[in-house]
């Protein structure tokens, strides 16, 4: 099997309120992990796919610009 790398990120910019996983957590697709801020408004951001959550590219309370790289899922295909 080969691994594959999906970037979980968002349209538009932010605030990273929480962050709800760890690396090395297994994730299914619809999972929560993380919580974005933006103009008031709290957005969950979700897995698109099962894996292992690879690495976390941001930090609790900062602020992103859109489609900053947020969490990386390792899949197999």
């Amino acid at each position: 099997m080969t691994k594959e790398l999906q970037t979980i990120e968002f349209m538009i910019g932010g605030t990273v309120s929480s962050i709800k996983v760890q690396i090395g957590d297994r994730v299914d697709r619809g999972d929560l992990v993380v919580l974005l801020n933006s103009d008031d408004l709290e957005i969950p951001l979700v897995s698109p796919c099962n894996g292992i959550v690879h690495s976390i590219e941001v930090e609790e309370n900062e602020v992103v610009k859109s489609n900053t790289p947020l969490v990386i899922i390792e899949t197999e295909k």
